[in-house]
């Protein structure tokens, strides 16, 4: 799923998709990814920023405005 999001964030960041249409479909799964990689201990796992250059990218760009936009609920939990 991260590396779908790879390529979406390149795609966005070129300005060649509106991700505000794929934040609106995938927005959930989007914002609990990006949650679970910065979860992950980077300075031990580089491989991380090398290989979601774009993603984590658009999201440091994007995070406040993305937190302001709707988004399918796919999944409830508690």
């Amino acid at each position: 799923m991260a590396e779908l999001f790879e390529l979406i964030a390149e795609a966005a960041l070129e300005k060649r998709v509106d991700i505000r249409l794929i934040y609106f479909e995938l927005g959930q799964f989007m914002t609990h990814t990006n949650r679970w990689l910065n979860t992950i201990d980077k300075a031990e796992n580089k491989f991380l920023d090398e290989k979601f250059v774009n993603y984590f990218k658009m999201m440091e760009i994007k995070e406040k405005e993305m937190d302001k936009w709707t988004f399918k609920t796919v999944a409830y939990y508690d």
